[in-house]
């Protein structure tokens, strides 16, 4: 008969916090495997909200020798290596449908990038190309490495504590930027490194008569959205973190992120919030979303009262999209790709293959896929 030892132990149900509805917490690792927290995942998770992309390390390879993109590429080459050489803890195989989605896009993409080699552009767009793959190799390898270390809700929980915690600060300096002169977004930037952007760049521009901020992100756009991610990242935390202290800190970064998000007068930030929202509000209840549409309205009244300027030209920006010169700049670059993809209907142009010349910003992921990849581009990302 085997012992009282033999047994392992229990935490007693009354003291276990429950976690969010249909998580099942796992400490102990998977198939009895010893857990490992992917502290370089982490760490990147940390950097890339907290370290300007253009802050680099001096050199010729400039921005593709940024931290974080350099440790994207390390990962990619783990992962890699992992699958080859990483034994086996299972008697039986498992496919992870994630990581074959992901090989997939990736090798599709590479396809497209070796058709896009067969014509020679001028330097601007050669150079375009060795960044469009470095990129990719970048996302892949985040991506896959997520995929085969994050395995456990302890492990996702710390990767995605570290995230929130970088995206705080982020949110932290844009909300800084607004209310005072203070600007922190070069706080973690080590000795040695140089900014890869024109001083026009750095300085804040201005909408409707209001400054709009940017936290550390290199445009109010991309601060908008990063602050509208933070927000349900900071109330899945508020709600399930096992320590008080960290809920409390939690609600207060949601509050912060809540803040900051208009400051970038960015109507992209409004409309990602909303998207957040609007999946995130199937994880509550019915007294709990009433409870929170009442405070959201108090809080946009409140808003409004205490920072007219901003709200006013957020709202304005809102509703004078159809006078915008900046989606009117926007819509006019469909006639161009139209006729990029009249004639470059299967592959277009290549993986970073779009001449400065003709689409000097095409800020718009699916034209950009269209002109770049063709049909063999868009189709995937339709489908998911």
């Amino acid at each position: 008969m085997p012992d009282e030892d033999s047994y392992p132990m229990k935490t007693p149900v009354a003291l276990r916090r429950p976690g969010p509805p249909g998580v099942r917490a796992d400490t102990a690792g998977v198939a009895g495997r010893r857990e490992r927290i992917p502290w370089l995942l982490c760490f990147l998770c940390l950097l890339l909200p907290s370290l300007p992309a253009y802050a680099i390390p001096p050199g010729p390879l400039k921005s593709n020798g940024s931290p974080a993109r350099v440790i994207a590429v390390m990962l990619f080459g783990l992962a890699l290596l992992g699958f080859l050489t990483l034994r086996r803890t299972r008697n039986h195989r498992t496919v992870n449908p994630g990581v074959i989605v992901v090989l997939l896009f990736f090798l599709l993409l590479m396809l497209v990038y070796g058709v896009g080699l067969l014509t020679t552009g001028d330097a601007l767009v050669e150079a375009s190309k060795t960044r469009a793959v470095i990129n990719l190799i970048a996302d892949v390898g985040v991506a896959l490495y997520v995929l085969a270390r994050v395995d456990t809700a302890r492990v996702r929980t710390i990767v995605l504590g570290c995230l929130t915690t970088g995206l705080t600060f982020a949110c932290s300096v844009g909300l800084l930027q607004g209310l005072t002169s203070l600007d922190l977004r070069f706080l973690f930037m080590p000795p040695g490194f140089v900014v890869n952007l024109d001083s026009d760049y750095l300085a804040l521009s201005e909408r409707m008569g209001t400054v709009r901020v940017l936290g550390t992100a290199e445009h109010a756009i991309e601060f908008s959205v990063l602050a509208a991610v933070t927000v349900p990242m900071t109330i899945h935390f508020a709600r399930f973190a096992a320590n008080r202290v960290v809920r409390w800190a939690a609600a207060v970064a949601c509050g912060v992120a809540l803040l900051s998000m208009p400051a970038a007068v960015s109507r992209t930030g409004v409309l990602t919030l909303l998207a957040c929202l609007l999946v995130y509000m199937f994880a509550f209840k019915v007294r709990q979303l009433a409870v929170a549409v009442v405070a959201g309205v108090v809080a946009i009244v409140g808003y409004a009262a205490y920072f007219p300027e901003t709200f006013d030209a957020l709202w304005r920006t809102i509703t004078g999209s159809v006078k915008d010169d900046s989606i009117l700049t926007r819509t006019a670059d469909y006639a161009a790709v139209s006729q990029t993809f009249r004639e470059h209907p299967v592959f277009g142009l290549g993986l970073g293959g779009a001449p400065p010349s003709a689409y000097p910003l095409l800020d718009n992921e699916w034209l950009r896929t269209v002109v770049q990849g063709g049909a063999s581009s868009a189709s995937p990302r339709w489908s998911c």
